[in-house]
């Protein structure tokens, strides 16, 4: 979970302490503009593809839920 958030504050430079259950989307932390740059960071770290039906504010809005996602894959 760790590196996750790391590459997440990283990657869009967020000042803001986030933690697993923080929500990104859906409080504006990380716009809809930037979802398909974090979904291509993300598959370029980890090595694995994001198929867009799976991101969501139901199942991709926070670091937590990003991890179950990529664990899942």
């Amino acid at each position: 979970m760790d590196r996750l958030i790391q590459i997440i504050k990283k990657s869009f430079d967020l000042e803001e302490d986030i933690c697993g259950n923080t929500p990104l989307i859906s409080t504006g932390l990380i716009d809809s503009l930037k979802v398909a740059l974090l979904l291509t960071i993300l598959e370029r770290e980890y090595g694995k593809k994001i198929d867009t039906r799976d991101v969501g504010t139901d199942n991709f809005d926070t670091p937590a839920q990003i991890e179950k996602l990529l664990n899942r894959l």
